[in-house]
């Protein structure tokens, strides 16, 4: 349900973005969601104590470092988020097609962290969406916070992709 809501949050802005961030951005409903990711963190990180305090849960692979990707998700979601809002249709310069691939990337990945936690085999996972790289963007510009946002969203999703299947 967690990672379900972050996509959810995500497409959200992603919707507004390819919009050309014309329109109105449902602030009420973004916030509701932000508070149910909280509520949602909250509750994986009290189930978790029991796991905080066994062996291993410093490890690399270990609770601590699987608890730090969820708040990392939620961190960078609410930066989205806000990033999103503060966006002028005359900052947002990247195309329909633009947002479009941004947007298959993230799809395909929080797709395939889906089966992961479901059990199933996910696709592949894209890797490196590097959208602040690959467009000419002001590095200190609001729709370069959006893009890094997005970015880093995406590198989290991939490593939790990661850490859900089994080592080998």
């Amino acid at each position: 349900q967690l990672v379900r809501t972050v996509q959810d949050v995500t497409g959200i802005c992603l919707a507004h973005l390819r919009s050309g961030s014309t329109g109105t951005l449902d602030r009420q409903e973004l916030a509701r969601r932000e508070l149910a990711l909280t509520t949602l963190v909250q509750k994986v990180e009290a189930t978790a104590v029991p796991l905080r305090r066994s062996s291993g849960a410093l490890d690399v692979r270990g609770i601590e470092g699987r608890l730090t990707a969820l708040w990392a998700l939620l961190f960078y979601t609410r930066h989205l988020v806000s990033a999103t809002e503060r966006l002028s249709a005359d900052e947002n310069v990247l195309t329909d097609s633009q947002w479009g691939a941004i947007q298959d990337i993230g799809e395909d990945n929080f797709e395939a962290l889906l089966k992961a936690l479901a059990g199933e085999t996910p696709s592949a996972v894209q890797e490196d969406m590097q959208a602040t790289d690959e467009y000419d963007i002001p590095h200190d510009s609001t729709l370069s916070r959006v893009l890094q946002s997005l970015e880093r969203i995406d590198q989290t999703v991939t490593f939790m992709v990661e850490e859900v299947l089994p080592s080998e």
